[in-house]
């Protein structure tokens, strides 16, 4: 079970990244799905974080960023970048 620190630092993590995906994907169910995805793949591959590297945030921008072009990829999903 996931510790309440970990909850809250997912929480707040959540907004700027919703605005990020959001940004790159333009539709509201993508949005959702994509972040979802990206707190899903952050628990998955927590282990081969390296602390070493600086904040963990740019990290998960990074998985966020790869869910955002797997989903648009994915059967056309998406409206594709917005400016």
């Amino acid at each position: 079970m996931l510790g309440v620190d970990v909850v809250r630092v997912f929480e707040e993590a959540r907004r700027p990244l919703t605005g990020y995906c959001y940004r790159m994907l333009g539709g509201a169910t993508d949005t959702e799905d994509a972040v979802q995805e990206t707190m899903l793949r952050v628990v998955r591959f927590a282990d081969r974080y390296d602390p070493a590297l600086g904040p963990v945030q740019p990290w998960w921008f990074r998985i966020a960023a790869h869910v955002c072009v797997d989903l648009w990829r994915s059967g056309g999903r998406g409206a594709g970048a917005m400016d």
